[in-house]
């Protein structure tokens, strides 16, 4: 019977096939490998080049412009910054608008909606969040479980926005004593305690079903330099770099760490070029995929930044050399002219060029296996954050936790006049920059006197203002600072220095004998700098840095 009509057999086998993959979608039940490669193969070219790029958008609610990227080329993913901030409301709105608009594509694949919540210095999202001490402060500490129940702090408050993937922890090894960009956001200038520290946050972010993103390889902590201004040059070598730098990803590779970002850095000793690793092939796909063994994501860093910029070509030839060194998502700040002129380039190059296409294929297979392992599940990261999740933030148990945990991380470095509590007649002058040093200061030093160092104008005078005073209790946090402080090396009276975030200026200061470092700038960490100077607490914290072996 069948051999008769073999014609009706295979239109109606066609049929059935056709209706089959039009049902196949994100929420189908199916092995994730198999689903995967399934979508996969019906994608089109604009479908798959929308997985791999990651926009940003301007202002703190959604716009036209942003749901056209999800309507009309399949946008994968969202990165939030600081300025799509300013209301947590309107932000988790905007997310759930973003998110209804992918669910509404063929595919219904949500977006990875991803910012930098690293904890201490460096935190895009404000607001009600919360601010923990920071990195360095957990070095100091040396604790796993601080490390581990900061990232699940931060990973629950995520969490509650609706935002399901943070571009933390940096897990730069601090190498260099002038890396201002990386200081306190890292762990410590051991790659041991660094590898430990990370491993720890990134399990309690993975607790959170937050997607983890280590960052910045193969390493931004030995120079000078940020990468955000100009390309840094490192002068490392392959060596040096597996033997420091490359430990942290060693141990988060090996216990399955989702993703991982690649840092603006140029090492010429590797590579024979000067040549940002983001854009370089050796980097990306010879040491991190093949050496290396990571099977995650790779990320670039914001190929808008400076370090990312090659001599004559446009931001588009950038994204097509990143996609084509093996990154599998581009992120691209700013601005829409820039994001447009990148996906008609990358577009037509990949319908004409065997080799983007497949790179481009294989990146979305990998962005796609993600979003099924963290965004499929009744686990995950809600699609739709409601009004009593950004109600919630901050979450009941954080305060606590932040004030107990920067409280043991306060390390006393010189102590001949510490702990320092002033006699009636004694007259003391706190100096800073903080008006929040200066508001704790008083409520611990309620007669101190206070004198801000704002403006450079106002530095030449401290000295002449210091004399007056029988004990001056000094802030410092920056460069800045550090300048006005060694103006006071021939101060006669009792100098007691609080240094915040990174204390790498100590070291060129060594005739100070009262010092005390704290490492992060919120209010809990200058609270308990104070109680410790005041003798109301002790001091636990261990110095995380060795300036012996720092270069």
């Amino acid at each position: 019977m069948f051999k008769k009509f073999p014609f009706l057999i295979s239109i109606l086998l066609l049929y059935i096939f056709t209706i089959n993959s039009e049902e196949i979608d994100f929420y189908t039940e199916m092995d994730d490998d198999i689903l995967t490669e399934k979508i996969i193969d019906m994608m089109s070219d604009e479908e798959l080049l929308g997985q791999v790029l990651m926009f940003s958008y301007e202002g703190y609610k959604v716009s036209a412009e942003n749901l056209y990227w999800i309507k009309t080329k399949d946008l994968g993913a969202i990165k939030i910054f600081g300025w799509n901030t300013t209301n947590l409301e309107v932000m988790a709105e905007t997310i759930t608008t973003l998110q209804k608009e992918a669910y509404n594509k063929r595919f219904k694949i949500p977006l990875l909606i991803a910012t930098d919540q690293e904890g201490g210095w460096v935190q895009h999202i404000k607001g009600t969040t919360s601010s923990t001490a920071g990195n360095l402060s957990l070095g100091a500490t040396g604790n796993l479980i601080d490390s581990y129940k900061t990232g699940k702090l931060i990973g629950n408050e995520l969490r509650a926005l609706g935002v399901n993937m943070n571009f933390a922890p940096t897990v730069d090894v601090y190498l260099n004593k002038n890396a201002d960009v990386i200081g306190p956001r890292s762990f410590s200038s051991d790659p041991v305690i660094t590898a430990n520290l990370a491993l720890a946050f990134y399990k309690g972010l993975e607790e959170t079903r937050v997607i983890t993103t280590a960052k910045h390889f193969p390493g931004h902590g030995n120079t000078d330099k940020d990468s955000h201004g100009t390309l840094p040059i490192i002068d490392s070598t392959l060596d040096d770099l597996k033997n420091r730098d490359l430990l942290p990803y060693r141990m988060l590779f090996k216990e399955n760490v989702p993703a991982v970002m690649m840092g603006h850095l140029a090492f010429p000793n590797i590579t024979n070029k000067v040549e940002a690793a983001s854009l370089s092939k050796e980097f990306v796909t010879d040491l991190l995929k093949n050496e290396m063994e990571f099977k995650g994501v790779a990320i670039t860093d914001d190929l808008f930044m400076h370090g990312a910029r090659v001599d004559g070509l446009s931001f588009a030839d950038e994204c097509k050399l990143a996609i084509l060194a093996g990154n599998d998502v581009l992120l691209v700040s700013k601005t829409a002219s820039q994001h447009i002129a990148i996906w008609n380039k990358l577009l037509k190059d990949m319908k004409e060029e065997n080799e983007l296409k497949a790179r481009i294929t294989d990146a979305a297979t990998k962005v796609l296996k993600l979003k099924l392992r963290y965004l499929k599940d009744d686990r995950r990261v809600p699609l739709y954050p409601d009004k009593e999740s950004v109600e919630s933030i901050p979450l009941s148990d954080s305060k606590e936790f932040i004030q107990s945990q920067a409280a043991r991380s306060i390390t006393i470095l010189n102590n001949s006049d510490i702990p320092y509590t002033n006699s009636e007649n004694e007259s003391v002058l706190l100096i800073s920059n903080y008006n929040r040093f200066m508001t704790i200061g008083k409520e611990f030093y309620p007669e101190a006197k206070r004198t801000w160092i704002i403006e450079p104008s106002t530095f030449k005078d401290v000295p002449q203002t210091a004399s007056y005073f029988d004990t001056v209790i000094f802030c410092l946090a920056n460069r800045s600072n550090l300048d006005v402080l060694k103006r006071l090396e021939n101060y006669s009276g009792k100098l007691i220095v609080l240094s915040f975030l990174t204390p790498i200026y100590l070291d060129d200061v060594p005739w100070v004998k009262n010092s005390i470092a704290a490492y992060g700038q919120d209010e809990e960490s200058m609270r308990a700098a104070f109680s410790v100077l005041k003798g109301y607490i002790p001091a636990y914290g261990k110095f995380p840095l060795n300036f012996d072996d720092m270069e």
